[in-house]
């Protein structure tokens, strides 16, 4: 089996350095041009699309010329109440903590 993945064009949280997780935040403007340009490689055009259910992942996938179809298997971290927050802001409230947290990887659960 082969398996492309991408990821979602820029939001105009990407652009602020916001962790968006589930928050259903559109593409922003650079981003719906960015998905337009993009296109997959001929090998791969034929191919399933599978996409997270969030808009910004539909949106990225149907501006490429593909026909998404939605799989909650495929959507994003929730982040709880660190959703919409910058993580240098998060590092240095949380210190060592915090650190400590974030070197778990994806065993990694914000509160929330």
């Amino acid at each position: 089996m082969e398996v492309l993945l991408l990821r979602h064009a820029p939001t105009d949280w990407n652009r602020e350095g916001r962790i968006q997780g589930r928050t259903d935040v559109p593409l922003s403007v650079e981003g719906q041009a960015m998905a337009a340009a993009w296109r997959l490689p001929d090998a791969a055009k034929d191919w399933a699309c599978l996409s997270s259910p969030l808009g910004r992942a539909l949106e990225t996938a149907r501006a490429m010329g593909l026909a998404p179809s939605p799989d909650a298997a495929f959507v994003e971290m929730d982040w709880g109440r660190l959703e919409g927050r910058r993580l240098e802001e998060i590092r240095a409230e949380g210190g060592a903590a915090f650190a400590s947290d974030e070197a778990r990887g994806l065993d990694f659960r914000p509160q929330g």
